[in-house]
């Protein structure tokens, strides 16, 4: 009786051991981030953000002689109000709108929003148009204006208001504030904490408006090629949509009550099943 009731074990733990095996080498690599595609990527460049309208741009004029003077009227800003409060900066905490919250107390002193229209408006200079341009095409353009009443001017612009939205599988959802005017889509995952366990790495969705019109890709992070991605480098008002597994949204459609009896019934069926083995080999001897 006992020399059966070994074998049984024995054959049990053989089964068991090779399962284990055989899992352990098909390992699931859907979580691997830059598992391939890493060996050929080249230096990602940067471009400088294109303006849009409702940003609000931080403009400061100076001269590069010694008189500061005839450039501090054009160093009143525009912009009523700051652009809205934030839960994560370029550092991941504070507030991106801070610096211009803190402006505000003194007038707003050098921040103007760009119009719906695509307009800033400046003292004396002006209406210009800002949106479609980049900061150093935007610079050149009010530099040009300003030389008639600032001598030898210099003009330094920041966009001050780049935001992003990051849905989905993530640990922080919401707004992702950046303290520069650039990020990429790595940063913002990040920043909102990386993906959960659950969330698809292989199709993660970033949609933007370009010349009116919304636009959507989807990159995987499994590839280095998400490096090479036209939407690796983020726009201002960008989304980026991270969906979950399947597995995830198959067990929304099911009752966790009648998950878990149906475990309880199966364990105990196959229980059964086991002890009557034994109970069959042990009268065959």
């Amino acid at each position: 009786m006992f020399k059966s009731i070994r074998y049984c074990f024995c054959a049990w733990l053989a089964i068991t051991s090779f399962a284990a095996c055989n899992s352990a080498k098909h390992l699931n690599k859907d979580f691997t981030y830059f598992q391939r595609g890493m060996d050929s990527l080249g230096t990602v460049q940067f471009k400088d953000p294109v303006i849009q309208p409702s940003d609000v741009l931080s403009i400061q004029v100076f001269s590069s002689s010694l008189n500061q003077e005839q450039a501090a009227i054009f160093n009143m800003g525009s912009a009523p109000t700051s652009p809205g409060n934030s839960n994560a900066s370029g550092s991941g905490t504070g507030s991106a709108s801070s610096e211009i919250s803190a402006a505000g107390s003194t007038g707003n002193s050098g921040y103007h929003l760009v119009t719906l229209d695509g307009y800033i408006e400046m003292p004396i200079i002006g209406r210009i148009t800002a949106a479609g341009q980049t900061k150093q095409q935007l610079s050149q353009a009010i530099t040009t204006k300003l030389e008639p009443y600032v001598k030898q001017p210099n003009v330094l612009i920041k966009i001050s208001s780049f935001k992003v939205n990051v849905l989905g599988e993530v640990n922080k959802p919401g707004p992702v504030f950046f303290s520069n005017d650039r990020g990429s889509i790595l940063d913002a995952l990040a920043m909102a904490g990386d993906l959960k366990d659950d969330a698809r790495r292989d199709k993660i969705l970033v949609i933007r408006e370009e010349n009116g019109k919304r636009l959507s890709r989807t990159v995987d992070l499994r590839s280095g090629a998400v490096f090479e991605s036209p939407v690796f480098q983020l726009r201002q008002n960008d989304v980026i949509y991270v969906p979950a597994i399947d597995f995830k949204l198959r067990s929304l459609n099911h009752d966790p009550n009648t998950e878990r009896n149906t475990s309880i019934i199966f364990a105990s069926i196959s229980a059964l099943a086991v002890l009557l083995q034994v109970v069959i080999i042990l009268f065959k001897n």
